[in-house]
């Protein structure tokens, strides 16, 4: 099942590096004149995943570590980066992203034994456009505003999500059958709006935080995502860079259907996020 995710993932992250490509000699003739700036950020993410997820009625509950994760998934391949072009207070940015979340489930009731297997490919594409409303001085240095900077995100989130769900029951008497497979593939688009900022801590050490909200029925019924990351700044590939490392959050409501044909998807994946952000 993960290949078709795979190669989705890989085209959405090729088009990302694409559009970065043929705006990038627009963006440095800019920069000569309007103060055109790229930032490229690729990140690994870590989450555990913990909900309720249902595939044509058939429903899993979900509670799993991201060491969970690692022992059920087919693979630990991901493709996870960040792209912005910005000039003065206005930028743009694009963010493919791709996992796949596995996990297993027992349950008791009476006699039998309920074992739900859950596999999720998840292909992320967010993009949109952020203004800085708020800048402030504290002494900082290598070109970035040098207190800190707050911005204002508007911008949606697409998610293409397929998702299968292996029901096992023992005890049952011989004969009678004692597994069910049961898959669904499911994409939509949340409208999202939120804000984001960079704190300066000392001369190289900064801090980002940044948080949305979106889905308001549109998409998801509900869609938050958060994360708080520190950096350290340094030269990388001769261009300035910051080393960062932290916690990122993404919980999604959605659901589609009723009766026989019900999909639920109502999920926090949570957990450390490690990367650097490069500019130039």
């Amino acid at each position: 099942m993960w290949e078709g995710a795979v190669t989705r993932a890989a085209s959405c992250l090729f088009g990302a590096v694409l559009a970065t490509t043929l705006c990038a000699p627009v963006a440095r003739a800019q920069d000569q004149d309007g103060g055109w700036r790229f930032e490229v950020t690729p990140y690994l993410w870590a989450p555990g995943a913990s909900g309720d997820v249902a595939v044509r009625n058939r429903s899993a509950s979900v509670d799993a570590t991201f060491a969970d994760v690692v022992e059920k998934s087919d693979t630990l391949l991901g493709a996870f980066a960040d792209f912005e072009a910005s000039n003065g207070r206005w930028s743009v940015f694009v963010s493919p992203a791709y996992m796949d979340i596995a996990s297993d489930e027992n349950a008791t009731v009476g006699p039998l034994t309920l074992r739900a297997e859950l596999d999720a490919d998840l292909v992320f594409l967010e993009f949109g456009g952020a203004y800085r409303v708020s800048s402030w001085q504290g002494g900082g240095v290598r070109g970035t505003p040098s207190g800190g900077h707050l911005d204002l995100i508007v911008g949606a989130r697409y998610t293409d999500l397929e998702t299968e769900i292996d029901l096992e029951v023992a005890g049952l008497p011989p004969g009678f059958a004692g597994a069910r497979e049961v898959s669904d593939r499911k994409d939509w688009i949340d409208p999202l709006i939120g804000g984001r900022i960079r704190l300066r801590l000392s001369e190289r050490w900064v801090m980002a935080l940044r948080g949305d909200a979106g889905g308001f029925g549109v998409g998801s019924d509900l869609s938050l995502a958060g994360n708080a990351v520190v950096g350290y700044e340094l030269e990388m590939f001769g261009r300035d860079a910051i080393v960062f490392g932290g916690y990122r959050a993404l919980y999604q409501d959605y659901d589609d259907g009723s009766g026989a044909s019900r999909f639920e998807w109502d999920m926090t994946l949570h957990g450390p996020v490690v990367g650097f952000n490069l500019q130039f």
